[in-house]
């Protein structure tokens, strides 16, 4: 069976020579293994928490697509640095309302790299519209935050509170997690999902056909 044209070689370079045969009592050549290269992208990370806090960038003036956050996950490494400054970036929209979309794209990024949030304090950040599906915030505390349009599906939030938060349009569904031992009050969005669960006090929710974040009706334990 022919294999195709022959390729020619130029005047210059000259065919291998033959290999030489192997005698019995050659000892075989050690192999070396091909080493693994780690990229380093701490500048790459860095470069992206500087946008983040760069008025005049996209990142600073808009919200990361899920796209982005994959392409960021796949590519990229946080360093501890690089995670003290995200939360940086998040505790200071407490106070700094120009900084909500880099909040919001800051804990977004955060979980995308899967970092947990069990037990921490997020009361009144700002972050609208950040993208937490799938994020562990056991414990976490998220009284009086902006939490106005944030995903948190298939979130186990046992345990979270959420008293006075603005939860307008916050997406869960029926794989969220969100009970905490003794259940009394109960909130349901204008979707009939169940929106919180929390034994002190309800969470504004809106059960109108329109959400407005306002909280319409209490129904006390008995």
């Amino acid at each position: 069976m022919g294999c195709g044209p022959q390729a020619t070689l130029s005047p210059d370079i000259q065919p291998a020579p033959a290999p030489q045969p192997v005698s019995e009592q050659s000892q075989p050549q050690p192999q070396v293994q091909p080493q693994l290269q780690q990229v380093d992208t701490s500048a790459e990370v860095q470069s992206l928490i500087n946008m983040l806090l760069d008025p005049h960038s996209d990142l600073f003036k808009n919200y990361i697509d899920f796209k982005t956050l994959e392409n960021i996950q796949r590519t990229l490494s946080l360093s501890p640095s690089h995670i003290k400054q995200l939360f940086s970036i998040i505790n200071n929209s407490k106070t700094n309302l120009s900084l909500s979309f880099s909040a919001s794209n800051s804990i977004s990024i955060l979980n995308f790299f899967h970092f947990p949030f069990n037990n921490l304090d997020f009361s009144n950040v700002h972050i609208p519209c950040a993208n937490l599906s799938g994020s562990i915030c056991e414990g976490a505390n998220f009284s009086n935050a902006d939490l106005s349009g944030v995903n948190f599906t298939n979130s186990v939030l046992n345990g979270s509170k959420f008293d006075g938060a603005n939860m307008k349009n916050v997406e869960f569904n029926e794989r969220a997690s969100v009970f905490c031992g003794e259940v009394n009050v109960i909130c349901f969005n204008s979707k009939g999902q169940l929106a919180t669960a929390n034994r002190s006090r309800p969470v504004p929710v809106s059960l109108d056909p329109q959400p407005t974040g306002e909280l319409l009706a209490v129904q006390p334990a008995e």
